[in-house]
């Protein structure tokens, strides 16, 4: 199928005309979610983009060619720890196995002993199994010769491909830095979207004219980044009318609940925030710059230990990068009555090899990944930004009635509670998962919102789905619970699929709905109207406090 061919999105009966065209975008700092909002699923799809290589190359919507990382590790990104780190993560990772011990000995749990030599030793002799078996792989087509490619393509560029990757969104932002303005980045978000829109839901660019758009954002916003995404969505790539929504609001629609404490862990990050009767309250919003690609990394170190049997492992070959997020998925668990060791198999797929099939013993190394959101520092986190808070906001010149520029710079805006509360707990360390979900609740408003809370928190994104996740939060919050909310035993509730979605695509679904609602044709702003008035707007439309 021609991937730019033109088609009207499909109508569903009794759907307004302005919901049948209507397109729900979710970026994230890895997956792109998108789709009509008629449709039950969106698309996912990786978010990022790599560009062809130029010599000599002025071109400021093109990243240098001194940035070329195309063999560069994507999702293995950490640095090589040096032996003080090494000696601190081994002694976190004990204190993890006693915990799991403590825990399986106050459950009457039988726990066999497991030494390390019964799986070192196995691990070391294993040899691949080789299949005749030819392999359905293939490497990205470039017969075209494409000035860029996106999503999954861009992990399985041919060897010797001249491009350089880059992934728009660092943990909830726009990934600005030296080398990337916001221009930049504002111009591969509009090449990588339209590609993915023709792609996916089959739109020809032409046709944006004759679509809505609704773009979710974090609760945590850059007010400049998001000014400029409305550029690119309604000046660039033409929409008819574009708004924004919170995540965390999108969840609770999602799921069907008026308040809960939403916890969203992607794969750089986790976001906490208390929604209120549909309100983000702003003064309960965390940010911890740890999610899923964290516990990857600490799961291949973890395996690397083991003798992993796959000696050909190469951390910038980007489906090797692959394969460790797969065997996360697929093994990893949080269910700690489940012990011994565990044989595991899997097999090396690449492009014009034959295929190998490997197996390998592990222990509770596949439970004491996932349990680092209870032990971050494990993580071994670069000392920028381990947590952030609400900030407050900062001036924009173009919004006539923002207050902090009315009063020329002059900051009249309280630090938001959690953001206060954030610095004086944590002393300069990253708080565990656990603990920072208290704090975020203890800065709601009233004890009877408090309460309402604790009893509705709501596991959003990709990041933590492990089998055994939601029940071992959930033990861990009702153990430090303050006295006062302690007067049954399901005080407290996590919810991770509500009605039966994967938590994933909650947020996505939730937008969908509200997408349907009478009161989002308040919210719509038309591209005429924004080329007028600009980030004015966002103030008066969203239903949000900008």
């Amino acid at each position: 199928m021609d991937d730019t061919t033109s088609v009207e999105a499909a109508p569903v009966a009794g759907a307004p005309e302005s919901t049948r065209d209507t397109i729900v975008l979710q970026p994230g700092s890895s997956y792109l979610r998108i789709g009509l909002a008629t449709d039950p699923n969106p698309h996912l799809m990786r978010h990022i983009i790599a560009y062809k290589l130029r010599e000599k190359s002025h071109d400021s919507s093109t990243p240098p060619a001194a940035l070329d990382n195309a063999n560069h590790p994507v999702l293995l990104t950490e640095q090589p720890l040096d032996r003080e780190q090494e000696e601190s993560r081994e002694a976190i990772v004990s204190s993890m196995l006693q915990a799991v011990r403590n825990y399986r000995s106050g459950a009457g749990v039988h726990m066999p002993t497991i030494t390390a030599n019964q799986y070192l030793e196995p691990n070391s002799k294993i040899q691949p199994i080789i299949s005749e078996q030819s392999t359905s792989i293939t490497w990205a087509d470039l017969s075209n010769d494409p000035s860029f490619v996106i999503g999954e393509d861009t992990l399985y560029l041919p060897p010797g491909s001249r491009y350089t990757l880059f992934k728009p969104i660092k943990q909830g932002q726009l990934n600005v830095d030296s080398n990337h303005s916001l221009l930049t980045v504002a111009n591969m978000l509009e090449d990588l979207w339209t590609k993915a829109i023709e792609d996916t839901l089959h739109i020809n660019r032409k046709k944006f004219k004759d679509f809505n758009i609704i773009l979710l954002i974090a609760d945590i916003i850059n007010r400049s980044h998001v000014k400029e995404i409305m550029n690119v969505l309604l000046l660039r790539m033409g929409f008819a009318q574009a708004t924004v929504h919170q995540e965390s609001v999108c969840a609770t629609f999602g799921a069907g609940l008026s308040s809960a404490c939403v916890v969203d862990m992607g794969d750089e990050k986790t976001h906490i925030c208390c929604v209120e009767d549909g309100i983000s309250n702003p003064n309960t919003r965390i940010t911890l710059n740890y999610g899923g690609s964290d516990m990857t990394r600490l799961f291949y170190w973890m395996i690397k230990k083991c003798n992993f049997p796959y000696h050909q492992f190469n951390p910038s070959d980007h489906l090797d990068e692959l394969l460790i997020e797969d065997l996360k998925e697929g093994f990893c668990h949080l269910d700690l009555t489940s012990t011994g060791l565990k044989t595991l198999e899997f097999q090396v797929d690449k492009p014009f090899q034959p295929l190998a099939q490997y197996e390998f013993m592990l222990g509770d190394q596949v439970i004491l990944a996932p349990m680092g959101i209870f032990f971050p520092e494990v993580f071994i986190l670069p000392d920028v930004h381990l947590m952030r808070g609400q900030p407050v906001l900062t001036a924009d010149s173009e919004d006539l009635w923002d207050e902090n520029y009315q009063t020329e710079g002059e900051v009249i805006r309280e630090e938001p509670l959690a953001a206060a509360k954030l610095q004086a707990v944590s002393r300069g360390k990253v708080l565990p998962l656990d603990q920072a979900i208290h704090l975020s609740i203890d800065c709601a408003s009233s004890l009877d919102i408090k309460k309402k809370l604790y009893g509705s928190v709501l596991v959003v994104g990709g990041g933590l789905s492990f089998p055994g996740a939601p029940l071992m939060l959930q033990q861990r919050l009702y153990a430090k619970l303050p006295p006062m909310f302690q007067r049954s035993s399901d005080a407290i509730e996590v919810c991770s699929n509500p009605k039966d979605l994967e938590p994933g695509m909650i947020s996505w679904k939730g937008a969908a709905v509200l997408s349907f609602l009478d009161t989002c044709e308040e919210l719509w702003i038309k591209r005429e109207e924004w080329e007028r008035a600009g980030v004015r707007l966002l103030r008066e439309r969203v239903p949000f406090v900008w």
